[in-house]
């Protein structure tokens, strides 16, 4: 028993330490993302209110997966896109380098992303629907002006 109450002494002057810690510092990745969701977020700020927390999540992601993109761009441009190494067997081999390989991965997760928040922009749908009545009064008036109501 006498080590249990060691033990709670010791937990409760731990806690009453940590919350007397030094301020907690940012680290620079997190403070890109915040500045591209700001960055955003300005874009989007049209979007309708009843979307707005998938948007939120949308732009949340968007953001770090800018951030992440600039990150891998900056590793490929130094290392290169792809390296040499020796296999198990002793021969030379020359691969995808890693980071490029995340790259060509993240980068279509991104177009998707950022597609998805243009489509909840209030004008969107309305801009594409639009141009496709457009082109289809176009194409079968063969090609001439068509004015569309």
């Amino acid at each position: 028993m006498g080590k249990t109450n060691n033990n709670n002494k010791n937990k409760s002057s731990k806690s009453s330490k940590t919350s007397k810690s030094k301020p907690k510092t940012v680290n620079p990745k997190t403070r890109k993302i915040y500045e591209e969701k700001k960055k955003l977020k300005e874009i989007f700020e049209t979007i309708p209110e009843n979307k707005r927390k998938l948007c939120d999540e949308l732009i949340n992601n968007a953001a770090f997966m800018s951030v992440t993109l600039k990150d891998l761009q900056a590793i490929i441009n130094k290392e290169g896109a792809i390296y040499s190494s020796v296999n198990g067997n002793g021969f030379e081999v020359i691969q995808e380098h890693p980071a490029q390989k995340s790259y060509n991965t993240m980068i279509g997760q991104y177009k998707t992303v950022i597609n998805q928040l243009v489509l909840l922009l209030p004008d969107s749908k309305e801009t594409a629907i639009t141009k496709a009545g457009e082109n289809l009064a176009r194409l079968v008036a063969g090609g001439k002006p068509v004015q569309v109501r």
